[in-house]
């Protein structure tokens, strides 16, 4: 019989810890969330002139030490 009250008391105590969980997780999201939002009020972005040019550059090297200048 102790066995089985000691079983309930684990599922009961893994199941109070993912709702504490869950319960962290959502309160750091709502944290987030209200910071993004005061922090966007206080530093309204600024609109640009016109369309801007991108530039993007690939790099890919098979080499493992990082070495990105030709030899020889």
């Amino acid at each position: 019989m102790k066995r089985k009250s000691q079983k309930r008391g684990r599922e009961a105590d893994k199941r109070r810890e993912l709702w504490l969980s869950i319960g962290a997780f959502a309160l750091f999201i709502l944290v987030g969330m209200l910071l993004l939002a005061v922090l966007g009020k206080a530093f309204p972005r600024q609109r640009s002139a016109g369309p801007v040019a991108w530039e993007f550059i690939l790099l890919h090297t098979n080499d493992t030490w990082g070495y990105v200048e030709p030899c020889g």
